[in-house]
């Protein structure tokens, strides 16, 4: 910092010593004095006879000693040590922030790590009784096949057995006189007509291989689908605010205050105390989804139940974290929010959004009172620079915001009502086979 010092010349004189020849003259002259740089707050050579190293200064701002006050040399240091001793508070602050930053990511390992092993314990879980269950239905086939199978040798037994009988009833008629074959005849070919008949061998008689192993990891991956929920949004806990809790799965939000969530899938641990980084939200209780989106359509339900206080939407990345702001899409929100019973599209200024009556009961003419929706849909599409919101439950559009994006989206949700979780809901997954197609 350049500062000029302007002193009266009634002020003390400075101690001979500042000058570099440490004399009080200069060639034995009354008038020579020790000269100080303004600019660089050194003491130069003598103005009188230019000695010491005057000479690198001459197109410095420069006074005389006796000029320059002691009174504004000590305020420049203490502005400086001022300064330095602010600078030492950052620091220190910035040092406890680092500690608890390494603790904390210890507890995010610790925490993350247990979460995987009891996520993939439920996968091997899941594997385990699926297995016991198909190896089950395929020696309940072996053992019904084996007892038909055995049954049917039982069976082929007693009539070959007949068969025997008969024919050696035929060979003893043969060899009988005439009268005797003659009056037992009808009665011996009867008998023999009855056992005209081929025996048949039935179909599916061996175990069904191609049931059980055909497409094995393909339909048990199928059928995991059911323990496996799909949800289009995670929440990011990085960025949510201490006043905001997230649940382990990564799907729910609530009021930290809230001892417990009323959804009874989303549990809430005791939550970690996070540091203060810069992503993390304050002092609003928000937090953002963990992916942007650059392109095309995308959606995501979320349950709002009966919360009285929640705010929806999109907004950039870089949007103030550490700052209050106004949730409007001049900086960079582009939001739903529902406060004191009234939903509102969050502009500047706000615009109240009407909800549509919903039908009556009975399918008549009859219209009930308007109903908050209790499922939101929120839809991003980027490329058509809309977002848009709507009732999921009723099918019927609340509001659309147009804007030209120019960074990616990502999911904003925000509340402060006690119990009542933001839940993002799953969404169901289709398997499509690839067609092949014959060559051109």
């Amino acid at each position: 910092m350049d500062v000029v010092l302007d002193a009266p010349r009634s002020q003390p004189l400075l101690p001979a010593s500042l000058c570099p020849a440490e004399v009080d003259v200069c060639g034995g002259r009354e008038q020579g004095r020790p000269l100080l740089c303004e600019d660089f707050l050194v003491v130069s050579g003598c103005r009188e006879c230019g000695g010491g190293d005057s000479v690198s200064h001459e197109r410095d701002r420069v006074c005389c000693c006796q000029e320059a006050r002691q009174e504004d040399l000590q305020g420049e240091l203490e502005s400086s040590l001022f300064q330095d001793t602010e600078r030492t508070w950052k620091y220190e602050l910035l040092k406890q922030t680092s500690q608890s930053v390494a603790k904390h990511i210890l507890q995010q390992s610790n925490r993350t790590e247990r979460q995987m092993k009891e996520e993939f314990e439920q996968l091997r879980r899941f594997l385990r009784e699926e297995e016991e269950a198909r190896i089950a239905a395929v020696r309940e086939e072996e053992e019904r096949k084996r007892r038909k199978a055995k049954e049917e040798s039982k069976t082929m037994g007693q009539l070959m057995q007949a068969l025997a009988d008969t024919i050696r009833d035929i060979e003893a008629e043969l060899e009988r006189d005439d009268v005797s074959f003659l009056q037992s005849y009808e009665k011996t070919i009867k008998r023999t007509w009855k056992d005209l008949q081929n025996p048949k061998k039935e179909f599916d008689s061996l175990i069904d291989v191609p049931k059980h192993v055909g497409n094995l990891r393909f339909r048990v991956w199928e059928k995991m689908q059911n323990i496996c929920p799909y949800t289009p949004v995670t929440l990011d806990p990085n960025s949510a605010s201490c006043s905001l809790s997230v649940s382990d799965s990564l799907d729910a939000a609530c009021s930290s205050s809230s001892s417990s969530s009323s959804h009874p899938t989303h549990a809430h641990q005791r939550p970690l105390l996070p540091p203060a980084v810069p992503e993390r939200f304050h002092p609003y209780a928000a937090a953002l989804g963990s992916e942007g989106v650059s392109s095309g359509l995308h959606q995501w339900d979320v349950e709002v139940g009966d919360s009285s206080n929640w705010t929806l939407g999109a907004c950039y990345a870089s949007v103030r974290r550490w700052a209050e702001f106004e949730a409007c899409p001049e900086e960079g929100l582009w939001t739903l929010s529902l406060r004191d019973g009234a939903l509102l599209a969050m502009m500047s200024p706000c615009e109240a959004v009407v909800v549509p009556p919903s039908p009556a009961p009975d399918g008549g003419r009859l219209r009930q009172e308007p109903a908050l929706p209790r499922v939101v849909r929120v839809s991003v599409d980027w490329d058509a620079g809309q977002v848009s919101f709507s009732d999921a439950e009723r099918h019927t559009h609340l509001f659309t915001f147009t804007h030209t994006f120019t960074e990616p989206l990502h999911p904003y949700f925000e509340t402060i009502c006690k119990g009542r979780p933001l839940v993002v809901l799953p969404q169901g997954v289709q398997v499509t086979v690839e067609e092949l197609r014959p060559p051109d």
